[in-house]
């Protein structure tokens, strides 16, 4: 309970919660989904994301290819990160267009009433 409690509470690349997969190094947490290189099974209790392994924080200091994958992996996190933040933001957007032109609708609505009323 110590170890999950040392961890952050969302995923480091979508932002939410849910079942996370804990990186052992630090104190990142990712759903198998959002991992990057993508994990085809649940990786082992001792597994370390892609930010810890491309640092070379994991002990693959001589191991180039691995460490390389991993920064192509932590290049892809990022990416995904910008794509979910544009999505978010523009589904923002459109929702507070909608509501301005619900309350646009409303007050000309009122308008018409009360011209309606004289």
């Amino acid at each position: 309970e110590e170890f999950l409690n040392q961890h952050n509470d969302l995923c480091e690349v979508c932002n939410t919660g849910g079942d996370l997969l804990c990186c052992a190094t630090c104190n990142l947490v990712f759903h198998q989904a959002c991992s990057r290189p993508v994990l085809k099974k649940l990786p082992p209790d001792n597994w370390s994301c892609a930010y810890c392994v491309s640092s070379g924080v994991t002990g693959y200091k001589r191991e180039a290819r691995e460490r390389r994958r991993n920064s192509q992996a932590v290049r892809e996190i990022e990416r995904l990160q910008r794509e979910i933040r544009e999505r978010r933001a523009f589904v923002a957007a459109q929702a507070e267009a909608k509501a301005e032109k619900e309350r646009q609708e409303e007050e000309r609505e009122e308008k018409e009433r009360q011209e309606e009323e004289r």
